[in-house]
């Protein structure tokens, strides 16, 4: 079954006069602009129909004020041990999923999933819904910063790198701006295109997303404009992050030589391609130190670094901080998701690796596809 017909089987009957009951429960640290923006696909939906199609609550651990990742508090409607009702139940949270653990949720979530129509999850809302067991044999969409570490915790799950998912019951987006995309799309299938294209032009929203469009797809168009060969190279260094490939085969895959490749990197990004692809790596690196406990070889190795000694001194080089030293830095802040979305600045300096760059030993015995 197509992702149009099982959503469409999924809102049988809601054409009619049928109220859906929209509920969000709040991660503490969710994301706002995620949360606000699909809260008010549904407003405006209802205000576009003319009548009430769409209702949407609150729910929390508690009844207690939940904070956003920008420090402002909604009350819920309802705690988790409240009666409610729902037909799409959302799970909406922020950097900080990576670190919540709460049997109650998960609890409470499984109990919602035998009865909901919908059952998704805005940003990385994945994380709750994976630890609570109902992505096990599915596919999800999350934010690319995060997408490297929920890959390491759960290998089983099949993340794609897409705006937004749709497996079947399972609705998943990425983050940002993508909730809004995912309700349009959702709404569309419920209520049919000219009511989301009313949405979409009374939000200013040009182009509604579909689970075809990719994240990163900005930058992508940013490098294809520079060159197609530049666009193809990186995204072959992004999914070969843990076992690099050689700029040799990176070379052969997009149909040109190692030295042409050279020219592209040095002229367009200012260095050696091996040097952009260390850098690649260890921004995953970073992000796996930031969001995972881990041990340091796991991560070198995740990163496709053959010692500890070799991504110790890479990384140092690169941010002018130890591995073991950063983690320290962000294990000492007060563990707000505030503090663990430091990154290096965006104006520094790459510098290039005093070692040279070094073959993978696997890369080539695979086949590589462009």
């Amino acid at each position: 079954m197509n992702e149009r017909s099982t959503v469409r089987s999924i809102s049988d009957g809601r054409r009619e006069a049928n109220l859906t009951r929209a509920v969000f429960l709040l991660v503490p640290g969710y994301s706002m602009l995620s949360f606000s923006a699909a809260v008010d696909a549904l407003r405006q939906a209802n205000r576009m129909a003319g009548k009430a199609l769409f209702e949407w609550k609150v729910v929390g651990r508690t009844r207690e004020a939940v904070s956003s990742n920008n420090g402002i508090a909604i009350v819920p409607d309802f705690a988790l041990d409240d009666p409610i009702e729902a037909h799409m139940v959302f799970v909406c949270a922020s950097t900080a999923a990576e670190k919540f653990h709460d049997r109650h949720v998960y609890r409470w979530l499984r109990a919602r999933a035998t009865k909901a129509r919908i059952v998704g999850a805005i940003a990385t809302g994945s994380y709750v819904l994976a630890r609570a067991g109902l992505l096990k044999g599915r596919k999800c969409s999350m934010h690319w910063q995060n997408a490297a570490a929920f890959g390491e915790e759960f290998p089983e799950i099949e993340v794609e790198h897409s705006v937004f998912t749709i497996d079947g019951p399972i609705v998943t987006c990425s983050g940002g701006t993508a909730s809004l995309d995912m309700m349009l799309y959702l709404i569309r299938e419920m209520y049919g295109a000219d009511l989301a294209a009313a949405i979409s032009n009374m939000l200013i929203h040009d182009h509604g997303r579909t689970p075809e469009d990719s994240q990163g797809k900005s930058e992508r168009i940013r490098l294809a404009r520079k060159s197609q060969r530049l666009a193809a190279a990186v995204s072959l260094m992004e999914r070969h992050l843990s076992e690099p490939l050689a700029i040799a085969d990176i070379a052969g895959a997009i149909g040109t030589t190692q030295r042409q490749v050279e020219r592209i990197f040095k002229r367009h990004c200012g260095m050696p391609p091996h040097t952009y692809y260390l850098d690649l790596r260890l921004q995953r690196a970073r992000q796996l130190l930031m969001q995972t406990d881990r041990a340091l070889i796991d991560i070198a190795v995740a990163s496709g670094f053959a010692s500890l000694s070799h991504f110790s001194v890479s990384y140092k080089r690169r941010f002018g901080v130890s591995p073991s030293h950063y983690r320290r830095r962000v294990e000492d802040s007060d563990g707000t998701a505030k503090a663990r979305m430091v990154f290096a600045p965006a104006t520094e300096t790459l510098m290039p690796s005093a070692e040279p760059y070094r073959r993978s030993r696997t890369a080539g015995k695979r086949k590589i596809s462009a």
